[in-house]
């Protein structure tokens, strides 16, 4: 980009306090040297020349998770996460991340935002490394599925992601299910499988159980956002438990120091092995399906897990992403 890439961050509502996560936040620029950031959060919670230094968006709320979309849609309300959309919609910065509800940020992107001509409802999609090569899920939280349709509409978002962003020619598709058996599932999977199935624009490969998803069955992993919510914390949670209890048995031997155990030729495929086992490293999953670049950080997150979603925000905008996934609708 010619001129800085401007992202606006919502600091407000997460487990950390706004201050923490701004040291996180500054690390992305240290990445990024050619973005500009802009914090919305409480500027009596940061130093003084902290605020100085930074651009900072005086916010005292944020969403509540019990807050209803009725008040998250209020035109009145006034939240970190109304200002930083506020923002993007108006073009003065390109990315959003925020630290808030899911739900609240697809309510109000659909909202503010819109989506493109052929898409009704934008989905959450992150990028997993599975055995061989890169993978794309969705929706990971961001809508409860009643219909086939929206299953399908997930699938050719899913395309359009793996095809424009990463570079995959002809992307498989499957349905996250229970079993590989046609009928194993509830009805609106197995009537959503019929439905791929029948596209002749989708490679569709079938089911894939949540045990296979890594194992290069397909390049596009399709759930509704209660189930693929739930599969994404739980493969959050068993990585950590495995980096924990590796950790453990190696520090228990070691004086604390894991790495002394580890000759030293090897040390650096080890860091990096911790490194990949550490979920907060990949936090962030972007929105697609609107028009302009969100990102959903983990509430819970770190300072580590604030540079890595910020990070995907930037890459997002450097790549066009809401505009290829456009293209790629106009031309079907």
């Amino acid at each position: 980009m010619s001129r800085p890439c401007r992202i606006a961050v919502d600091l407000l509502g997460a487990e950390l306090p706004a201050a923490d996560l701004l040291n996180g936040a500054v690390d992305a620029l240290e990445q990024h040297p050619n973005c500009e950031l802009t914090f919305i959060c409480n500027r009596r919670e940061l130093k003084p020349r902290v605020c100085a230094s930074q651009r900072i968006v005086h916010c005292e709320h944020w969403v509540h998770e019990q807050d209803s979309l009725r008040e998250v849609l209020s035109e009145r309300t006034q939240t970190s996460m109304h200002v930083g959309m506020h923002m993007l919609q108006d073009r003065a910065v390109d990315g959003f991340v925020s630290v808030g509800s899911t739900g609240a940020l697809m309510a109000l992107g659909r909202h503010l935002l819109h989506t493109p001509n052929g898409i009704d409802r934008p989905a959450v999609i992150k990028e997993f490394d599975g055995r061989r090569r890169p993978f794309w899920m969705l929706d990971l939280g961001a809508n409860i599925v009643r219909k086939p349709s929206t299953l399908h509409q997930f699938a050719r978002l899913g395309v359009a992601y793996a095809c424009r962003v990463g570079k995959v020619k002809k992307p498989r598709v499957a349905l996250l299910n229970i079993g590989i058996e046609e009928r194993k599932g509830p009805a609106l999977l197995r009537d959503a499988a019929q439905m791929l199935d029948k596209s002749r624009d989708l490679d569709f490969v079938g089911f894939v159980e949540p045990s296979r998803i890594f194992d290069d069955t397909a390049d596009v992993v399709v759930t509704d956002g209660y189930a693929g919510n739930i599969a994404l914390k739980s493969v959050e949670g068993t990585v950590n438990f495995i980096r924990d209890v590796f950790l453990h048995e190696l520090a228990e031997d070691s004086g604390n120091d894991a790495a002394k155990l580890i000759r030293k030729p090897a040390r650096k495929r080890f860091r990096r092995l911790m490194k990949k086992l550490d979920s907060q490293r990949h936090n962030g999953a972007s929105f697609v399906g609107l028009n302009g670049v969100v990102v959903k950080s983990h509430n819970s997150t770190t300072q580590a897990g604030m540079t890595a979603a910020i990070d995907r925000a930037v890459c997002e905008v450097e790549l066009h992403v809401p505009e290829k996934i456009e293209k790629f609708f106009n031309k079907e």
